[in-house]
């Protein structure tokens, strides 16, 4: 089995992504990150209520995104 050395790229890839995209991504982390200080039980709420559907339906079970 071959070793790969510690950061060397193995492929180059590149994304492009605008700066508003960029940024709607960072503000959503941020907000995700205050709430899982801040409000922890959203996050305890938030899997009492996703899980019995994933468990129901199946993996791939799919949500409006709507609160």
């Amino acid at each position: 089995m071959n070793s790969i050395e510690a950061n060397k790229c193995v492929e180059k890839y590149e994304l492009n992504i605008n700066d508003e995209d960029l940024i709607n991504v960072y503000v959503r982390e941020w907000v995700l990150l205050w709430c899982e200080k801040y409000h922890p039980e959203a996050f305890e709420e938030a899997e009492s209520f996703v899980r019995p559907v994933v468990e129901k339906d199946g993996k791939g079970a799919f949500f409006k995104h709507e609160a």
